[in-house]
């Protein structure tokens, strides 16, 4: 562990926590945070070291969406607990109607 990294655990002390930010598209980040960090702090940050819209994003715990506002002690978060990150998809189309004039159709004439 480098002297950076090793002075920024006794700053923290005992009572850092260490919490992973997982994507559904496998990106990965990790935080170590006091108990009394706000999660909107949490969230700009993973925002900002992705370079992602902060509007494109849900943070889910245990299934629920996280709220800004509260405190890490507050949502319940523990050593190591990993909080879901869902990137909004873009693209993909929709369902599109079809009528049979926008079909194509091959026509086979055979044996003729």
């Amino acid at each position: 562990m480098c002297a950076r990294r090793m002075a920024q655990v006794r700053i923290m002390g005992e009572n850092a926590i260490r919490i992973k930010l997982m994507s559904n598209t496998g990106k990965e980040v990790q935080f170590q945070v006091k108990p009394t960090t706000k999660l909107g702090t949490i969230m700009h940050a993973y925002c900002q070291r992705l370079k992602l819209n902060i509007d494109s994003v849900r943070f889910l715990f245990d299934g629920n969406r996280m709220n800004e506002g509260l405190l890490v002690s507050q949502a319940g978060l523990e050593m190591d607990d990993i909080i879901d990150v869902q990137e909004a998809m873009e693209g993909g189309g929709g369902l599109q109607r079809r009528t049979a004039a926008s079909r194509d159709f091959s026509v086979c004439a055979c044996g003729e």
